[in-house]
């Protein structure tokens, strides 16, 4: 199936839509594809990645299925976005587990996931005082928690492959060390 040529604020665009009405932080969710998209913009001008940055969320949380993304955007985007899409799990834990191993074996779905969890840690600091306590910290010591299995599981560590990895490993580590 050939998929039609498109623009990353095509994507954008498709991504606002899906996730109408949907907040991240009480901000609308777009917020969080920007952070995504901008965070990974500063290690890759991959379009497939780039584009699956808007996109990572939207067969987890939305409506959209893979043949719709698959039509859109293309396999090789379609293929990151459903690596980064949790599995069904009993809890936070069990999901993980069950989606590490697909996302490690996809170079540009560890790209986005370590972009994305990036993004959200910033998003931990970035929040409003009066949020703190009930957002920032509960966030950022969950990401700490998982950090190591988080970096294990999908091959970052400063001997990764790719330099990206390496790049991201870095910063990762340092809000945690």
């Amino acid at each position: 199936m050939k998929h039609k040529k498109y623009t990353i604020e095509d994507v954008k665009s498709f991504a606002v839509n899906c996730h109408t009405g949907q907040m991240y932080g009480g901000k609308p969710y777009v917020t969080h594809l920007d952070d995504v998209y901008n965070t990974a913009k500063g290690y890759t001008d991959d379009k497939d990645i780039l584009s699956a940055c808007y996109l990572h969320d939207v067969l987890e949380d939305t409506n959209c299925s893979y043949k719709t993304l698959v039509k859109n955007f293309g396999k090789n985007v379609a293929e990151i976005v459903y690596a980064v899409t949790d599995e069904m799990g009993r809890d936070r834990k069990e999901r993980k587990e069950k989606t590490y191993p697909k996302i490690a074996k996809n170079d540009k779905a560890i790209t986005l996931k370590a972009c994305d969890r990036l993004a959200n840690i910033m998003a931990s600091y970035n929040c409003s005082l009066w949020n703190w306590e009930k957002y920032n910290v509960k966030k950022y010591n969950m990401y700490k928690e998982e950090h190591k299995v988080f970096c294990e599981q999908l091959n970052l560590s400063n001997k990764s492959k790719l330099t990206v990895h390496c790049d991201l490993f870095k910063e990762l580590d340092f809000h945690f060390s």
